[in-house]
């Protein structure tokens, strides 16, 4: 049975906005994995965006770096980071 848990930032995750990630991650493990959706279970973890850092720094003034892997067996790996001096917000 697996257990995917995923920590997003915020405490208030609307509803239809966490149900569209546990669909989504419980999807992941049956195509990637070839898992059981009825067995899969997804935690999500809301935490507040103020306890979150990125190289030492509170999160809102973070250098914007994203890293990211696909785990799709049909899908190269992937990795992707933005230099700290882009403008554009983390993993946009």
């Amino acid at each position: 049975m697996p257990h995917i848990r995923a920590t997003v930032t915020g405490p208030d995750l609307p509803a239809d906005i966490a149900r569209g990630l546990a669909e989504g991650l419980t999807g992941l493990a049956v195509t990637a994995l070839g898992k059981s959706a009825e067995r899969t279970i997804v935690h999500l973890d809301p935490v507040p965006a103020d306890r979150y850092y990125v190289a030492g720094n509170p999160w809102p003034t973070a250098p914007a770096t994203c890293t990211w892997r696909s785990v799709s067996p049909r899908a190269p790996t992937a990795r992707r980071r933005r230099p700290p001096s882009s403008p554009e917000p983390p993993c946009s």
